[in-house]
């Protein structure tokens, strides 16, 4: 229902149509075609918090200058500016959002967390911790341990020492017999030569 609302901080732009311009970009990269800019494997699960919490640091920034600060006091970390910030991301910042409405309560925003698990290149959900943090619900047989084994250890491949002495022999052997039949060719001839001009 509301991911057709407009987007305070993208203005033009619903959840819906900012996410779908997302994906395009992940997919084309930005500028289109720019393949170097393009993500390969994006974690679409966090991809709407990620822009939240962009919006969220941009109007904690505008309500420091509405309140008569400069960029560079807000640049110099000042722990006034920053009690100021922090005070006003917990207590007053309430905006839509693209993963729905963002307004924090205490130092988190409550909401269910899901607990997952990568199967074969796939994020499985294979769980899911209430609100309070206290009761984790294991969907199917919860997480499986074959997947939490440890890496055999690292062999020594002999190959990468024999392969280059081999391909150095290969090539020089025969420039080696090479020059040792040239260098017989030629005594042999500088001998005929000297008992030719005796």
């Amino acid at each position: 229902e509301n991911m057709e609302k407009p987007l305070p901080c993208f203005k033009g732009y619903s959840p819906r149509s900012l996410l779908s311009l997302l994906d395009l970009r992940f997919d084309t990269g930005y500028p289109v075609g720019d393949l170097t800019t393009r993500v390969e494997d994006p974690y679409f699960d966090v991809k709407a918090h990620a822009v939240d919490a962009t919006c969220a640091f941009a109007f904690g920034i505008q309500y420091l200058m509405r309140q008569g600060h400069t960029v560079q006091q807000i640049q110099r970390r000042d722990p006034d500016v920053y009690r100021k910030f922090s005070e006003y991301l917990r207590t007053e910042l309430d905006f839509q959002g693209a993963s729905g409405q963002v307004k924090f309560e205490g130092n988190d925003r409550k909401n269910l967390q899901v607990v997952q698990q990568v199967i074969d290149g796939v994020s499985v959900e294979v769980g899911m911790i209430n609100e309070n943090g206290t009761t984790i619900t294991w969907f199917a047989n919860g997480t499986t341990g074959r997947f939490w084994q440890e890496e055999p250890a690292e062999t020594f491949e002999l190959m990468w020492i024999l392969h280059p002495i081999a391909l150095t022999l290969a090539i020089c052997c025969p420039c080696l017999l090479g020059c040792w039949i040239g260098y017989r060719i030629r005594a042999a001839m500088n001998s005929q030569s000297n008992a030719a001009q005796q």
